[in-house]
Parts: C-alpha cells; sequence; structure tokens
C-alpha cells in the first residue's frame, strides 16, 4: 500500500482516454488498459478545445506547473511554487477554453487575508494576477 497518494478530482477525457493521477503519476486509460503519460503529477486540467493540459508536478518536496499536449508532448513549466509560508500559493489551476488563461485559487503566504480567485496570461507570471471578484467564500475556481 502506497503511502500520502493524493488522487486527483478532475479526469480529463480526450480522444486517446481518459487522463487520471494515480498519486504519483500522469495516466490514460482506454478500453480497460492504462499507460503512462508523464512522471510525477498529482494534478491534472484540459483546456476546453483539449488541445493543451495543465499539470502540477511534484519534484525533491517543490511544486511546479506545466502546460503541454494531452499526450505529454511539447511540455513547458509555467512557474514553480515558492514554500507556502511565505509566498503565495496557487490551488486547481485551471485553463481557460484555448489556454491562453490560467484561473486559480491564490491563497496568501501568511496571514494577510488576499486569498483570493486570481486570474493571469499563460505566458506571464502568476505575480501579475488579477483578483476575480467572487460572490461570498469560494476556495474553488473554474470558468464558465
Amino acid at each position: 500500500m502506497r503511502d500520502n497518494l493524493f488522487i486527483n478530482d478532475s479526469l480529463p477525457w480526450t480522444r486517446a482516454g481518459i487522463l487520471y493521477s494515480d498519486g504519483r503519476n500522469l495516466r490514460s486509460a482506454k478500453a480497460g488498459e492504462s499507460e503512462l503519460v508523464l512522471r510525477r503529477v498529482r494534478s491534472v486540467r484540459i483546456t476546453g478545445d483539449g488541445h493543451h493540459i495543465i499539470t502540477a508536478r511534484w519534484r525533491n518536496q517543490t511544486r511546479s506547473i506545466w502546460i503541454s499536449a494531452p499526450n505529454g508532448t511539447g511540455k513547458r513549466r509555467l512557474f514553480i511554487e515558492g514554500d507556502p509560508v511565505h509566498v503565495p500559493t496557487f490551488y486547481d489551476v485551471t485553463p481557460n477554453y484555448d489556454g491562453s488563461a490560467l484561473l486559480a485559487y491564490r491563497m496568501s503566504g501568511g496571514d494577510d487575508g488576499s486569498d483570493a480567485i486570481v486570474t493571469w496570461p499563460t505566458n506571464a507570471d502568476p505575480s501579475t494576477s488579477t483578483v476575480v471578484e467572487s460572490i461570498g467564500y469560494a476556495p474553488t475556481a473554474t470558468w464558465n
């Protein structure tokens, strides 16, 4: 039995199969078979047009956010998360329809009360994010 497994709550569907994290790696399932897509992936989100995925990947206790094709090719790191005690952390990073912008729940690093739903262009740093007005408490974010 594996310890500390995190199962992603998103299951992107593609023509090649259903993408899922088994807690350690990104896999694709189709017709009862499963194959490895990317290593060290705990979270995956897909663009509405199906052309890109956003993955949260872990290495040496550090989380980074990547964009790639659904089959894992053409991957490019978008940013690396810092120490969540000292800098903002971005959760549920979700692409818009064509992958040109990202949306996330930003938890402030510290206790300054600046937690918010934010968005920023995919090719920019998340520090350039803009707060999205939400109604009441909203710890998750999604495009509509």
